[in-house]
């Protein structure tokens, strides 16, 4: 099943800011706990933004061999990370962003371990999706609450306008009726 050096791992998730393009990188402890706060990676200098465009896993065995995305290994290298992989973040709704795992350890990851990795990727992604869109949805029923808020004052403004100028034109009916009666008390 699993070695020993991949259950020492190290875990990660990167979400996509298509408003900057760049992912979103949260490093986690073994808790999965943050460690510190999220870097911003631009897409086409992070390992996170090849496998979200290319929508495959990306194995590095060994940090110091990889001669692309410099800059971002030399965080996971920080963090005393040896070897990684990245897998794709995608529903079939949305391509998220990706949830990736080190080791400390040189590793090659077999296909076995590879299989159960896409399969705790795909179920990370769903519970993403899920949860985003409850937060979309409170943000909308927050949004429809106020609407709904404006249209009553508005209403009840409206109401208070109207029953002011119904009130005015009584008043002066009331007004012509009393001279249309004097005046026809005068003919007589």
């Amino acid at each position: 099943m699993f070695t020993t050096s991949f259950l020492s791992v190290s875990s990660n998730y990167a979400l996509y800011r298509p408003k900057k393009n760049v992912m979103c990188l949260h490093m986690l402890d073994q808790a999965s706990h943050a460690l510190g706060q999220s870097v911003e990676i631009s897409v086409e200098d992070s390992p996170s933004g090849w496998v979200r465009a290319n929508q495959k896993p990306l194995v590095i065995t060994d940090l110091d061999f990889e001669g692309r995305f410099s800059a971002a290994l030399d965080l996971y290298k920080a963090r005393g990370l040896r070897s990684l992989i990245v897998l794709p973040m995608t529903t079939g709704r949305a391509q998220l962003g990706t949830l990736g795992f080190g080791s400390a350890h040189f590793t090659n990851y077999d296909e076995e371990t590879l299989q159960f990795l896409t399969r705790v990727t795909a179920l990370v992604a769903l519970a993403l999706e899920n949860s985003l869109t409850r937060e979309a949805l409170s943000r909308e029923e927050d949004r429809l609450a106020s609407l709904v808020e404006i249209n009553t004052k508005l209403a009840a403004l409206n109401a208070r306008a109207h029953r002011g100028a119904a009130g005015k034109r009584s008043a002066a009916n009331s007004g012509q009726d009393q001279r249309v009666i004097s005046w026809r008390q005068a003919q007589s």
